[in-house]
């Protein structure tokens, strides 16, 4: 018996000792193969070459066009003297040739000088949209030669091919029937952009995509599912059709769109998102049956909006959701069971003048529920 433990414990000895031989001979290798990468002199941030700054990549000779300044971007101050802009394939500097392979989320932001931009073959990543709010952007061109940009069909954008998502656009800017996703920040700040065609087809809208916009009105085609943050806030919309794709109308949507009168919503809608039609000067809109929730702020500051008939899948109404809707008098609640609210869903507004029209069945109810009491009639529909 003591000597077959002892074999036993010789061979858990044996095959540990094998095992962390085999764990160290790993971490090794793995050490090797990262050291090459982290050699301290191997970046040479922020060198001047020409009218352009960039990263060196001293041991693969590979250049980053990035921003002109070691401090946080200043508007305006970045680049303020560029009008066309041509990012070269390859600079020179001391001696050493090295390829442009890439271009700085930060690269031109704010800049109120570029006019036109050009990318050549050499960039293989752009990180973000190195040119949102260049307002006077009017001309985007990508070489044909380039494997992972275009600028397809004359669009005045950029554009990648393996995904079809458009990052970068400007005023001039049409939207190919091949996109499927339009990128954050791709036309944020595009005051003379007014009319755009979003095409069948399309899938996404990121965030902030078109904030500041010049648009007059908008159609969501049906094949959109996402419509994500601010995606169109503070734009100049008169008028909005959203499709049958969205479920989820995202955070600040349409917030501050100071124009935006007109709100045909789709039939699929389930959640509208905190903001997402916060001041507005609508008087009215029609929600649809199927909504679920109506996050905090979502109607906040409309203080023109005069009535509103909320559908009876509703089970969540947050804070501040009609918030100094000050010229609000009619309320219909189509829920048979009041939803549990707060004080500030109604902030500011004086209840005590505004009629709340409810099912017949549920009269008592409302009549005792918290907040909901307190409008000065309660009545059914």
């Amino acid at each position: 018996m003591q000597t077959k433990l002892n074999v036993i414990q010789s061979t858990v000895m044996k095959n540990n000792q094998s095992f962390n031989m085999i764990i160290s001979s790993c971490f090794v290798m793995m050490v090797l193969f990262v050291m090459p990468a982290c050699q301290p002199d191997e970046i040479l941030e922020r060198v001047q070459v020409g009218d352009l700054y960039y990263n060196l990549n001293a041991t693969r000779g590979l250049a980053e066009v990035t921003w002109m300044s070691n401090s946080d971007v200043a508007i305006n101050s970045n680049y303020p003297n560029l009008i066309d802009l041509e990012i070269p394939q390859t600079i020179d500097y001391q001696g050493k040739t090295y390829t442009v392979k890439a271009i700085e989320d930060m690269a031109f932001r704010y800049n109120y000088s570029i006019q036109s931009v050009t990318i050549p073959g050499s960039i293989k990543k752009i990180k973000g949209n190195p040119f949102a709010h260049c307002y006077k952007l009017r001309s985007i061109t990508v070489s044909q030669d380039n494997t992972v940009y275009d600028s397809r069909e004359n669009c005045n954008a950029i554009i990648v091919k393996s995904s079809n998502t458009l990052i970068a656009g400007c005023n001039e800017t049409v939207i190919p029937a091949s996109v499927k996703h339009i990128g954050p920040s791709a036309m944020v700040d595009f005051d003379s952009l007014t009319t755009v065609t979003l095409p069948e087809g399309l899938e996404t809208i990121g965030e902030y995509a078109f904030t500041g916009s010049g648009l007059t009105q908008i159609t969501i085609p049906n094949s959109v599912y996402s419509l994500s943050t601010g995606a169109f806030s503070h734009c100049e919309l008169r008028s909005v059709t959203i499709g049958n794709g969205i479920k989820w109308i995202g955070d600040n949507a349409f917030y501050g769109c100071l124009s935006l009168r007109s709100i045909q919503m789709g039939d699929n809608v389930e959640v509208i998102g905190e903001s997402a039609f916060a001041n507005l000067p609508i008087t009215t809109i029609e929600l649809p049956n199927s909504l679920k929730s109506i996050e905090g702020y979502a109607f906040d500051d409309c203080s023109k909006l005069k009535s509103i008939v909320i559908p009876a899948n509703v089970t969540k109404i947050e804070r501040y959701a009609f918030g100094s809707c000050t010229a609000l008098k009619s309320f219909t609640n189509q829920a048979t069971k009041p939803q549990q609210i707060v004080r500030t869903t109604f902030y500011n507004i004086n209840l005590s003048g505004c009629t709340l029209y409810v099912p017949q069945e549920s009269l008592s109810e409302y009549r005792q529920a918290a907040i909901w009491s307190t409008f000065g009639t309660i009545t059914p529909y």
